[in-house]
Protein backbone atom coordinates (compact mmCIF):
# COMPACT_ATOMS: atom_id res chain seq x y z
CA UNK A 1 0.00 0.00 0.00
CA UNK A 2 1.54 3.26 -1.29
CA UNK A 3 4.75 4.73 -3.13
CA UNK A 4 7.73 6.08 -1.18
CA UNK A 5 5.38 5.84 1.88
CA UNK A 6 3.86 2.54 2.85
CA UNK A 7 1.71 1.55 5.66
CA UNK A 8 2.85 -0.67 8.04
CA UNK A 9 1.02 -3.45 7.30
CA UNK A 10 2.61 -3.58 3.79
CA UNK A 11 4.78 -6.23 2.89
CA UNK A 12 8.92 -5.20 3.54
CA UNK A 13 10.17 -7.30 0.72
CA UNK A 14 7.29 -6.10 -1.68
CA UNK A 15 7.83 -2.53 -0.68
CA UNK A 16 11.72 -2.60 -1.00
CA UNK A 17 11.36 -4.27 -4.95
CA UNK A 18 8.46 -1.69 -5.63
CA UNK A 19 11.10 1.02 -4.35
CA UNK A 20 14.20 -0.23 -6.51
CA UNK A 21 15.97 -1.41 -3.48
CA UNK A 22 16.51 -4.60 -4.39
CA UNK A 23 15.28 -7.28 -6.88
CA UNK A 24 12.79 -10.45 -6.67
CA UNK A 25 14.65 -13.25 -4.39
CA UNK A 26 17.70 -11.00 -3.69
CA UNK A 27 18.78 -10.65 -0.06
CA UNK A 28 19.32 -7.22 1.34
CA UNK A 29 19.90 -4.82 4.23
CA UNK A 30 17.48 -2.15 4.02
CA UNK A 31 17.10 1.02 6.46
CA UNK A 32 13.49 2.26 7.24
CA UNK A 33 12.19 4.63 9.67
CA UNK A 34 8.61 4.45 11.03
CA UNK A 35 6.71 7.51 10.58
CA UNK A 36 3.22 9.31 10.58
CA UNK A 37 0.58 7.92 8.33
CA UNK A 38 -0.48 10.48 5.75
CA UNK A 39 -3.92 11.31 4.72
CA UNK A 40 -3.37 8.77 1.80
CA UNK A 41 -1.47 6.23 0.21
CA UNK A 42 -0.56 6.76 -3.63
CA UNK A 43 -1.04 3.56 -5.83
CA UNK A 44 1.70 2.91 -8.66
CA UNK A 45 3.56 0.40 -10.72
CA UNK A 46 7.25 0.45 -10.31
CA UNK A 47 9.85 -2.69 -10.95
CA UNK A 48 7.06 -5.47 -11.78
CA UNK A 49 5.39 -4.62 -8.36
CA UNK A 50 1.83 -2.98 -8.23
CA UNK A 51 0.87 -0.97 -4.88
CA UNK A 52 -2.48 0.12 -4.24
CA UNK A 53 -4.19 3.26 -2.81
CA UNK A 54 -4.91 3.59 0.81
CA UNK A 55 -6.97 6.10 2.70
CA UNK A 56 -5.91 6.99 5.95
CA UNK A 57 -3.73 3.84 7.73
CA UNK A 58 -4.05 5.17 11.58
CA UNK A 59 -0.88 2.65 12.39
CA UNK A 60 1.72 4.68 10.95
CA UNK A 61 3.81 4.51 8.05
CA UNK A 62 7.15 3.62 6.74
CA UNK A 63 9.48 4.93 4.35
CA UNK A 64 13.07 3.96 3.46
CA UNK A 65 16.16 5.64 4.77
CA UNK A 66 18.55 5.99 1.28
CA UNK A 67 21.94 6.85 1.28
Amino acid sequence: WGTDTYTLDSNLGAAAVHAGLAKPGEVVAVRVRVIQSPPQYTASFRNGVNSNAYGNFASGAFEFVRK
